[in-house]
């Protein structure tokens, strides 16, 4: 997990300079999508160390191609940016997300 002080820029921003140095990531050929999901309850993801509260948040999703003779790009990365004072970055799988996303609407 990143934490850093500042806004939702700065914290995008040192995000990009640990990608840009990962292995076997092809900054020339990646793709980033930015999605935003939305929490109605409090709620935990495996690497939070407490409960977060509600609220909608940035998810940005990392993905490599595959080396195939058809389009087809494998998810590398998946981060989610929450606020609350500082701005984290928690590392998360997409199994991760949905899971704690469905458990939230059967909350409601």
């Amino acid at each position: 997990m990143v934490r850093r002080p500042g806004g939702l820029k700065e914290a995008v921003d040192a995000i990009s300079k640990h990608i840009a140095i990962l292995p076997g990531l092809h900054a020339m050929t990646a793709r980033m999508s930015i999605e935003t999901v939305t929490f109605h309850n409090r709620f935990r993801l495996p690497g939070m160390d407490h409960d977060h509260p509600p609220g909608v948040f940035e998810v940005q999703i990392m993905e490599e191609p595959l080396n195939l003779m058809w389009e087809a790009y494998h998810r590398t990365m998946t981060l989610m940016l929450t606020s609350g004072g500082l701005v984290e970055a928690i590392n998360v799988t997409a199994e991760d997300l949905e899971t704690a996303l469905k458990e939230d609407s059967y909350q409601n």
